[in-house]
């Protein structure tokens, strides 16, 4: 098997931060959310994972940026 990959990376990490869409929360993470990063979403069902992810993509969506939403429901009982 070959790997194509590169053996150092020739750039640091995005530090730019960007508006959740939540004063608060923007205000918990230290000025937003990281561009560019993963943002895994869970919690029992009622408590607002949903609502939350529709204000993040409402604000990316404002600043003209695009954003994927991708759901999945765990089964308790597995």
């Amino acid at each position: 098997m070959l790997l194509v990959t590169s053996v150092t990376l020739d750039y640091g990490a995005p530090g730019e931060r960007v508006s959740t869409g939540v004063p608060q929360l923007d205000s918990m993470l230290a000025g937003g959310l990281l561009w560019g990063s993963a943002v895994p979403v869970s919690g029992s069902p009622g408590t607002g994972e949903t609502a939350l992810v529709a204000r993040l993509i409402d604000a990316a969506c404002a600043r003209g940026e695009r954003a994927l939403l991708i759901l999945f429901e765990g089964s308790p009982t597995r």
